[in-house]
């Protein structure tokens, strides 16, 4: 289960709605769906931790997605120790009942 926060302040309430994720040799492939219940103080950019056998080397892979529910914004980022979510203008992707759905691609390390 990925642990979900903000680089800035405090998301009070996370819901995952769905994780997934492949593994194909040195290939990570990960589907994350979640919805921001009470977003809190949360700002800056929103963290997702990978799964612990397919570790992030630093700024090889891509992330793209939307949030689906309040302003339909494109969300992307990079990928470093963690996944790292900005909107399409660089800024925090979320408000309270914002859902992000995004997919991820990196090399594992």
């Amino acid at each position: 289960t990925p642990t979900i926060a903000s680089t800035v302040g405090t998301i009070t309430t996370v819901t995952l709605n769905e994780a997934r994720y492949f593994l194909y040799g040195k290939l990570a492939v990960a589907h994350v769906d979640f919805t921001l219940t009470d977003n809190g103080t949360g700002a800056g950019a929103i963290t997702i931790t990978p799964p612990s056998d397919a570790l992030i080397g630093s700024n090889k892979g891509a992330c793209w997605g939307r949030e689906v529910v309040n302003v339909g914004a494109l969300i992307g980022g990079q990928l470093s120790t963690n996944i790292v979510l900005f909107n399409y203008a660089g800024a925090y992707p979320g408000i309270t009942a914002s859902r992000m759905v995004f997919d991820a691609i990196w090399e594992a390390t």
